[in-house]
């Protein structure tokens, strides 16, 4: 029963601590460069795998704003007019809850393929 309690709390941190200030991650919003949780696409070139979640910082949906009809080269368009339209926008933060201390939308557009 410790046991179980302690990996709760463990994970409780790994969730909790997400997107806080220095978060690290491997996985990054194809659109943004906002650090995931988990990748967007598990096979960005397939008709099918996009995560359904949503990047908090460019508000875009993977596997449902981006689908595409399954086109893979459609679906890099239209993250590439997606990021026009939210850098036009100013790059706002379009999540839920406020923005990690750190939020820098410029720093992390370098992340990204244009």
């Amino acid at each position: 029963m410790l046991v179980v309690a302690a990996l709760a709390v463990i994970y409780a941190g790994f969730v909790l601590a997400g997107h806080h200030a220095g978060y690290m991650s491997t996985h990054y919003c194809p659109v943004c460069g906002f650090p995931l949780d988990e990748p967007a696409w598990v096979d960005p070139n397939a008709r099918g795998g996009g995560s359904q979640e949503i990047c908090p910082s460019c508000d875009i949906q993977f596997g449902y704003t981006d689908h595409a009809g399954g086109d893979p080269a459609r679906r890099r368009q239209l993250w590439r007019e997606w990021r026009e339209r939210w850098v036009a926008d100013g790059c706002p933060w379009r999540g839920v809850s406020p923005p990690p201390d750190d939020y820098d939308p410029k720093r992390q557009l370098r992340r990204v393929d244009s």
